[in-house]
């Protein structure tokens, strides 16, 4: 299996972000995983485009209980996803890694957000080519778009993007 990028995002609330961020990706040539890392099994039924890897998949023999409160089922997400990501790794198959989070807008997300990021910090084994880097930016806003630009050349060098135009 050829190294991917993987985009990593709770499919049941950046779904629409997160295709667009893979297909963008895509568009220069890179190779992309979707990630599917919800808190909750529901959410994502009838839905038309299904992850790359979904939340089962990440999780493995874990399991998050049905009433587990949000915060534990985060911290229980991201720690899944930290053993994921490290199996994938050690297999050869991570390029890179890009997650999407919330906007921050409310006290919930920012410690859910918070609380993902902190379990992949302290697993996450960085190199020259593999970063994992935090942006004070809403997924949303032009400077998100921008930094993400300069810090993935930096990490892959200059990638020709297709012509608007055409």
């Amino acid at each position: 299996m050829e190294p991917a990028v993987y985009a990593v995002a709770t499919m049941d609330t950046k779904r629409d972000e997160l295709l667009y961020v893979a297909e963008s990706l895509r568009q220069t040539g890179v190779t992309v995983r979707t990630v599917d890392v919800s808190a909750r099994a529901d959410g994502n039924e009838g839905q038309e485009s299904s992850p790359d890897v979904p939340r089962a998949t990440v999780l493995g023999p874990q399991t998050i209980a049905a009433n587990a409160a949000r915060g534990e089922a985060v911290t229980a997400m991201g720690q899944a996803l930290c053993r994921y990501l490290q199996e994938e790794t050690a297999a050869g198959r991570v390029s890179g890694v890009i997650g999407l989070g919330g906007s921050g807008g409310t006290a919930l997300i920012t410690a859910a957000d918070a609380a993902l990021f902190s379990e992949l910090e302290a697993c996450l084994q960085t190199t020259p080519t593999r970063q994992l880097i935090r942006l004070p930016h809403h997924l949303n806003d032009p400077a998100f778009a921008a930094a993400l630009v300069e810090h993935f050349q930096a990490l892959r060098g200059p990638v020709a993007l297709p012509d608007a135009s055409t």
